[in-house]
């Protein structure tokens, strides 16, 4: 028979962070924003970026996000800021504007 015995505050702590993660999954990380723009084309602008980088980069994944009054279009699901700059020198030619965020991302897949 195994006793764990721990402070009531790092019982809190775990249980505080189990019910984050359960309202956001993922881990933090970073992604390449290649999109921000507002007014009432950016909407539709988002929605032909997020096309538009999907046919020219197959498997790469794309996000767009609306942060008030901001449409936001970022790519990838790198775990750490080097993976993220690997992708964007990959965009660049294409999205000059782009740069790196943190954000949250996706666990990765075990494909």
């Amino acid at each position: 028979k195994i006793e764990l015995v721990q402070p009531k505050k790092l019982a809190e702590a775990l249980s505080n962070y189990h019910a984050k993660n359960e309202q956001h999954p993922g881990l933090d990380g970073f992604r390449v924003r290649i999109y921000r723009d507002l007014g009432k084309n950016a909407r539709a602008e988002s929605e032909a970026i997020i096309t538009r980088v999907l046919e020219q980069f197959p498997g790469l994944h794309a996000y767009r996000t609306f942060d008030s009054p901001y449409y936001k279009v970022s790519v990838g699901d790198c775990r750490t800021r080097f993976e993220a700059y690997v992708l964007r020198q990959r965009l660049l030619a294409t999205y000059r504007r782009s740069f790196v965020v943190t954000e949250r991302i996706n666990f990765p897949t075990t494909e």
